[in-house]
């Protein structure tokens, strides 16, 4: 059905604006998850409701819902792990907090339904997403020269306990980019975002129209050097590591001894910028958290004692069904007395849900990778237009999100669930060229 556009303000169309509106409200609580916080789960409800509402507005020109195939499959595979999580004796529901299950259903269904079916209304929340981006950007800057400035707006803004809290002026005092939130981790989860964000764009529209635009290119700097400011080691290595693969297998043609060449430029590069930052004060913490020496224990904040270790003894326990989902955190404080998820999603996976959950989890997300690269190496081939630049994306950030896995919690993390939702269903819709592939004019710009 074709969609009816409705004039409002001239040229501007009342769907545009609605799709603006939806997508605002959406992201909000993904990029600016310390303020949503305030609102409850009950003011989160309303959020998601109206940006429901707005998004079918704006697909349909009225409050109809259609579905296609491709969504129903999609939405039946990711069902069953929704349902999982409810059912599955979940610790968050136990202890009343249903933010957490509210966050993964409007995700799922947010992602499934509009921005990976509808391309205008994806085309709009990438530019809302880059948009916030820009935003929590330049207030890391400012609160990086000010930093009592955050200190004051964090205590009147962050709803973060005493030990959190604790961490959170650690933060600031050690330098870190935090811009408006209160964990450098999650600083490091946005600009590692935006980075992929602006890199699958840079490449595919140097393949697109063989060159480059160097606007695109001075932001991915300044985004780079954001990341690198957030002191966190994990998001640098597997964002670089992202961006490195998204390079070779979306963008790079030609023999293996040209990808070679190439590769041992990106190392020369790599080991030259390394030097380079090493005698720049203001990178000196993060490089020191790589050179630190100790046990590895002690190098990843006792994780390996504290978190995976009792994860593993879980699993030998409950091998078939699990300890429950999100019931690990409440029933493994940490010394500090947080809790706190495994920080290896894929342990978590097999602890909380035994190994018919995890395997059904872990397959779930293997495969999803696996068509994705495939589909990126054909839109590589076959030129798609507007839909390569999100396979690049698409790409890009899952395979941050899988090597992430490892050391992370980004499947518990709002922060990183929802653009990774969104990444595979955008795999979910894309079809392999030449079977009805619709091309249309995009830019992020």
């Amino acid at each position: 059905m074709e969609r009816k556009q409705i004039k409002c303000f001239g040229h501007i169309k009342l769907n545009t604006i609605a799709a603006w509106l939806s997508c605002l409200l959406a992201f909000f609580p993904c990029i600016f998850s310390n303020l949503a916080t305030q609102f409850g789960t009950t003011g989160m409800l309303v959020i998601y409701v109206a940006a429901v509402l707005l998004a079918i507005f704006a697909t349909s020109g009225e409050l109809r819902l259609e579905l296609k195939r491709w969504q129903i499959n999609a939405l039946a595979v990711w069902g069953l792990v929704l349902l999982m999580s409810v059912l599955n004796r979940n610790g968050d529901i136990q202890h009343s907090n249903y933010l957490t299950t509210l966050n993964m259903l409007f995700m799922i269904f947010y992602a499934a339904f509009f921005v990976a079916a509808d391309d205008k209304l994806r085309r709009i929340a990438f530019r809302v997403l880059l948009l916030y981006l820009g935003i929590q950007l330049i207030f890391g800057f400012f609160f990086l020269w000010n930093p009592d400035a955050l200190i004051s707006f964090g205590s009147s803004n962050f709803s973060i306990n005493d030990v959190y809290y604790r961490q959170f002026i650690t933060y600031v005092n050690n330098g870190a980019f935090l811009g408006i939130t209160s964990h450098y981790s999650t600083s490091a989860m946005y600009m590692t975002m935006a980075v992929i964000i602006i890199t699958a764009y840079v490449l595919a529209l140097k393949n697109q129209k063989k060159k480059w635009r160097w606007k695109e290119i001075v932001a991915l700097v300044i985004f780079l050097v954001a990341l690198v400011l957030t002191q966190k080691r994990a998001h640098l290595l597997f964002g670089m590591t992202a961006i490195v693969a998204m390079y070779f297998v979306g963008y790079v043609k030609g023999n293996m001894q040209r990808r070679f060449q190439q590769l041992i430029a990106i190392v020369v590069i790599g080991v030259i910028a390394f030097i380079v930052l090493m005698n720049v004060p203001v990178f000196q913490s993060l490089i020191n958290r790589f050179v630190i020496g100790g046990t590895l224990d002690e190098t990843s904040s006792g994780r390996i004692s504290q978190l995976w270790t009792p994860a593993w003894e879980e699993f030998l326990q409950h091998p078939i069904i699990g300890m429950g989902w999100r019931q690990f955190k409440y029933q493994h404080l940490m010394r500090n007395g947080v809790n706190n998820d495994v920080h290896n999603i894929y342990l978590q996976f097999f602890a909380e849900n035994g190994a018919l959950g995890g395997l059904y989890i872990i397959v779930l997300l293997i495969s999803t990778y696996v068509s994705i690269w495939r589909k990126l190496l054909w839109a590589k081939k076959y030129d798609m237009g507007s839909e390569y630049p999100f396979l690049m994306f698409s790409f890009g950030y899952q395979t941050f999100f899988l090597l992430y896995g490892l050391t992370g919690n980004p499947f518990y993390d709002i922060q990183c669930f929802f653009p990774y939702i969104i990444s595979c269903f955008i795999s979910c819709k894309i079809r392999k060229p030449g079977f009805g592939i619709s091309i249309k004019a995009m830019s992020f710009s």
